[in-house]
């Protein structure tokens, strides 16, 4: 019965209060109807509606479904047309729901577009570190502190001093759980910043340093073991450019010998490790080769 005063009411393009409650049913019905999401937008456009009303209504439905793409562009919109000064609310309301489920696509989307529309970049660093200090293996903040050094670039007076202080950072999150994958990629990311060039994991011996604590803790730690490999393999790129072949062979056969570790550690990935051999393979060839010639 509902449904079909709905369809009527959608026919005859009516837009009042009584058809304001009617979507509010309609989506308590089925908060996944996009036609009615979209009525309801349409309707409080229409009563010029105080726009502020639409939070305990979509907490309400946040509760029941957190994940209801629906819910999250009609909030998007609210944001949108309520200006900056929401935006302490906005973030609350992303909070409650990642605090339900760590892993809510739509909460770390919409608090994307909230703190970069709002600039929170400080306060926003503050908490995925709260987040990551209470759970380091929430891959979903260490995405999100990725995205806020992406955007806060300027505040460092030069990317060296950027790298120091989140390679420390990282390294410390390592020591508490050294097998944790989420921590290595955000190592591996760093060099993948503007400013950062392919080889840079070659000049910052830091990185020797953090594999090595690493697998002093736990010998057969895969991502540990695999970003030393990268290091020796950044290390004889950067030495055959600068044409020191005995140096590139000596960093290739140090990068072989970590990856058949890794082999042992990880033979899932045994066609990635020998997609890794292969590349240093590659070089240690190049490198005898130019050492034959010269000699």
């Amino acid at each position: 019965m509902c449904s079909i005063m709905h369809c009527c009411l959608l026919l005859q393009g009516e837009k009042s209060e009584r058809v304001l409650q009617l979507t509010s049913d309609m989506i308590a019905g089925n908060s996944a109807d996009y036609t009615t999401w979209q009525y309801r937008w349409e309707v409080l456009q229409e009563l010029h509606a105080d726009l502020t009303q639409e939070y305990d209504f979509t907490r309400r439905i946040a509760d029941e479904s957190a994940k209801n793409y629906q819910l999250w562009n009609h909030r998007r919109k609210l944001a949108k047309a309520l200006g900056p000064d929401t935006a302490q609310a906005e973030l609350q309301f992303c909070k409650d729901a990642l605090d339900a489920d760590a892993k809510n696509y739509h909460a770390w989307a919409h608090r994307q577009v909230v703190v970069s529309a709002a600039g929170h970049w400080q306060q926003e660093m503050e908490y995925v570190q709260q987040l990551l200090q209470e759970d380091v293996r929430n891959n979903s903040a260490w995405n999100q502190r990725f995205f806020v050094l992406q955007h806060t670039l300027d505040q460092y007076h030069s990317l060296a001093e950027l790298l120091d202080a989140e390679l420390n950072y990282t390294a410390a999150q390592i020591a508490r759980v050294p097998d944790n994958e989420s921590a290595w990629n955000y190592l591996w990311g760093l060099f993948t910043l503007p400013g950062c060039k392919q080889n840079d994991m070659a000049r910052q011996e830091r990185m020797y340093v953090i594999c090595q604590e690493a697998l002093a803790d736990s010998p057969s730690c895969k991502p540990a073991l695999d970003t030393l490999a990268h290091y020796y393999y950044s290390l004889a790129l950067t030495a055959a450019e600068q044409h020191a072949s005995a140096q590139a062979a000596v960093a290739a056969r140090y990068g072989l010998a970590v990856l058949a570790r890794a082999a042992i550690a990880d033979p899932v990935k045994d066609n990635y490790w020998r997609y890794r051999e292969q590349q240093l393979h590659q070089l240690l060839a190049k490198a005898e080769q130019v050492g034959k010639g010269s000699a």
